[in-house]
C-alpha cells in the first residue's frame, strides 16, 4: 500500500484538490488522478511528443546560429510544453471542440508557432531582420518578434480545430481577459455555452487556454481580476485551462524573494483552482498532466492549473547573461543534459524508435528552416486580417499629421551622456560599464545604431530638460 501511494502521489505528476469545497469534485480527482497514473502511453504518443520537442530544441539551435542578436525568448529547458499544447489539441478534436483560444506569454511562444501552427519560417526570418510584417497596401508597422500571432485550422484525426493565438502586450498577462472575451464571444457567434438552450454544460464547443509564466501568475493582479470574472453569469466561458511555465525565476529574482506563497500558483485558490503540478523532465507526465486537465475542464466547466516545473536555460532573453545575478542556480542547469536529448536517449535506449528516424526528422525541419531562410529577400508578406468572418471590412483611409518635436542633435548627446552620469566613488559591475556605459557614450558621439533604450532615455530626458513632469 505504501509502495503504490508513493508512486502514484510522490512522483513527477502531483495534485492539489484537498481545498476544493465541492465533494464531487474531490471524488473526480481522487478516481481519475489515479486511473491516470495507470495509463501507459502508446509508442505513438511518445515517438510523436520526442519528435516534437527536438524540433523545438533545433529552431532554438538554429536561430541562435542565425540570428545572434536577436532575443527569441526561446523555449529551452521547457520543451515538454510542446507535448502538452499537441495533447491540447489533439482532446479537442476528441471531445468536439472546434475553436481553441489561446494567451500565450514570450516564453517559447516562437516555437508554438512554427512547430505546431504553422507560421511561416520565413515570415519570420523577415521579422528578424527588421522587414515589413505586412504588404505594401496593408496600414500598420506591426509588432515585436514575440508578439506575433496566428489563426489556422489544425487536422487532427478526423476532425479539423481553428486555433487563434491572440497577439499580446508587453504586459504580458494583459492578453488574458482578452482571451475570455473572444472565447465568450465565439461562443455567442456560435450559439453555444451559455447561448444556447442546454446552458453552458454539455454544449461548450470553445475552449480557452492560458499560458503563462510563473512570476507573472503570482505577481499580476490582472491575474487575480480575470479569475474573479470566472464564474460570473456574462462573463463566464465554462473554465479556462492555465498553464503555467514555471522555470523557477522572473526576470532576475528566483522565487522566495518575488512572492510571499508557497506556489506561484496559489492564486488560483481565490475560485477553488485544482491544481496538477508536473515536472517538465517527464513528457509523458506532462501529456498525463494535460489530459486530466482537459477531463476535469469538461466534467465541470471550471478553471483549473497546470503548473509545469522547468527551467530557463538562458537569462530573460538570450542577449542576458543568467549567471551575473542567478550564479549558483545556472552553474547546475549549464551541467545537466537537455530534456529532449535525455528523452530521445530513453525512447532508443528502450527500442521505441531509432536514433536515425529521431535524426532524420530533425535534420528534415532544419533542411525546411533552411529553405525558407534562402527565401528570405524574395518572400513577400501576406494580409492575414479582414478573412473570414471579418472579409467584409476594409481598412481605414490614411490620415497623416505631421509633428515638429525634434531637438538639436547636441542637446540630444548632452542628455545621452547625462543618462549615464555616475555618481563619485560609485563602483559599477565592468560588464555594465562596457556594455551599457560605454556603448552608449559611443552611441552618442557616432550618432549610429540607436537602440530603443537609448531612444526612450532622449526622449524622457528630453521632457525633463525642458520641465515637464511625465510618469511611466
Amino acid at each position: 500500500m505504501v509502495r503504490h501511494l508513493k508512486r502514484v502521489y510522490c512522483g513527477p505528476l502531483t495534485v492539489e484538490f484537498q481545498h476544493l469545497q465541492c465533494l464531487q469534485e474531490k471524488k473526480w480527482f481522487s478516481k481519475n488522478f489515479e486511473q491516470i497514473q495507470n495509463e501507459v502511453l502508446s509508442d505513438e504518443c511518445r515517438v510523436h511528443s520526442c519528435k516534437l520537442m527536438l524540433k523545438s530544441q533545433a529552431f532554438d539551435h538554429f536561430l541562435a546560429n542565425k540570428f545572434t542578436t536577436v532575443k527569441r525568448y526561446g523555449g529551452e529547458g521547457a520543451e515538454s510544453v510542446m507535448a502538452f499544447y499537441d495533447e491540447f489539441f489533439s482532446m479537442a478534436a476528441q471531445v468536439n471542440i472546434s475553436n481553441v483560444v489561446i494567451a500565450n506569454a514570450h516564453r517559447g511562444r516562437l516555437n508554438l508557432l512554427t512547430c505546431l501552427l504553422h507560421f511561416p519560417p520565413v515570415a519570420m526570418f523577415q521579422k528578424m531582420k527588421g522587414k515589413r510584417e505586412f504588404p505594401e497596401n496593408v496600414a500598420g508597422a506591426g509588432d515585436v518578434l514575440s508578439h506575433l500571432f496566428a489563426s489556422v485550422d489544425l487536422p487532427y484525426g478526423c476532425r479539423s480545430i481553428h486555433v487563434s493565438l491572440l497577439p499580446n502586450p508587453s504586459h504580458l498577462e494583459a492578453v488574458n481577459p482578452v482571451a475570455c472575451g473572444k472565447t465568450r464571444a465565439k461562443m455567442q457567434s456560435m450559439k453555444v455555452g451559455d447561448y444556447c438552450d442546454t446552458g453552458i454544460s454539455g454544449n461548450n464547443e470553445v475552449v480557452c487556454l492560458q499560458v503563462h509564466g510563473d512570476a507573472a501568475f503570482a505577481g499580476q493582479g490582472i491575474i487575480a481580476e480575470t479569475f474573479a470574472l470566472a464564474n460570473v453569469p456574462h462573463y463566464r466561458i465554462g473554465g479556462s485551462i492555465h498553464l503555467i511555465i514555471n522555470n523557477q525565476i522572473g526576470y532576475t529574482t528566483e522565487a522566495e524573494r518575488t512572492r510571499s506563497s508557497e506556489y506561484c500558483s496559489d492564486v488560483g485558490k481565490i475560485i477553488g483552482c485544482p491544481v496538477i503540478r508536473v515536472n517538465g523532465d517527464y513528457p509523458e507526465e506532462v501529456v498525463k498532466a494535460c489530459r486530466l486537465a482537459f477531463l476535469y475542464r469538461e466534467q465541470f466547466n471550471r478553471d483549473v492549473v497546470v503548473d509545469l516545473i522547468c527551467y530557463r536555460k538562458w537569462g530573460h532573453n538570450e542577449l542576458d547573461e543568467p549567471s551575473l545575478t542567478q550564479p549558483l542556480m545556472y552553474k547546475v542547469i549549464q551541467s545537466r543534459s537537455n530534456v529532449p536529448d535525455a528523452y530521445a536517449e530513453r525512447l532508443t535506449n528502450e527500442g521505441v524508435c531509432s536514433k536515425e528516424d529521431l535524426h532524420n526528422d530533425v535534420n528534415q525541419w532544419i533542411a525546411t528552416l533552411s529553405e525558407n531562410l534562402t527565401q528570405l529577400d524574395s518572400y513577400v508578406p501576406k494580409a492575414n486580417h479582414l478573412r473570414k468572418q471579418w472579409s467584409g471590412l476594409v481598412q481605414a483611409s490614411s490620415a497623416i499629421t505631421v509633428w515638429d518635436t525634434g531637438i538639436k542633435e547636441d542637446i540630444l548627446k548632452f542628455i545621452g551622456g547625462r543618462s549615464v552620469l555616475l555618481p563619485k566613488g560609485f563602483n559599477v559591475h565592468p560588464t555594465l560599464k562596457k556594455t551599457h556605459i560605454e556603448r552608449r557614450l559611443q552611441k552618442m558621439h557616432y550618432g549610429i545604431d540607436i537602440d530603443w533604450a537609448t531612444a526612450e532615455a532622449l526622449a524622457v530626458g528630453s521632457l525633463l530638460l525642458q520641465g515637464l513632469v511625465n510618469n511611466f
